[in-house]
């Protein structure tokens, strides 16, 4: 069964591992795609000022091979999802698509099958 937003933060509060800012996850999260074979697209929401896209929108959705969609909300060792941001999730969970909280290169391996 795949966790809920609210345990998957619960899950991670103060994890160790993580950057103090959410830039060089996202970094490595596009650096990653880009490097696929054939690349992984990706729609990445702006992060020098609050989203354009849309209020509470997860920062990468990525389009995997064999039809697979990533919804991934980029969290810092401390940060926390914002009201906006959880009704955004658990409006899309409401619909049967996920969004999955991550806060190191290692955990968002896992979501994709690799190995860090």
């Amino acid at each position: 069964m795949q966790r809920t937003i609210a345990e998957n933060n619960a899950k991670h509060r103060g994890h160790l591992d993580a950057p103090e800012t959410e830039a060089p996850l996202h970094n490595e999260i596009a650096a990653w795609c880009n490097a696929q074979w054939p690349k992984w697209k990706f729609i990445h929401a702006r992060m020098d000022r609050k989203a354009t896209i849309g209020e509470g929108v997860h920062d990468f959705t990525i389009y995997a091979p064999a039809g697979r969609v990533l919804n991934i909300e980029c969290k810092s060792r401390t940060g926390k999802l914002s009201e906006e941001q959880r009704d955004w999730s658990h409006e899309l969970e409401r619909n049967g698509h996920a969004v999955h909280v991550v806060r190191t290169m290692a955990e968002f391996l896992q979501l994709t099958n690799q190995t860090a």
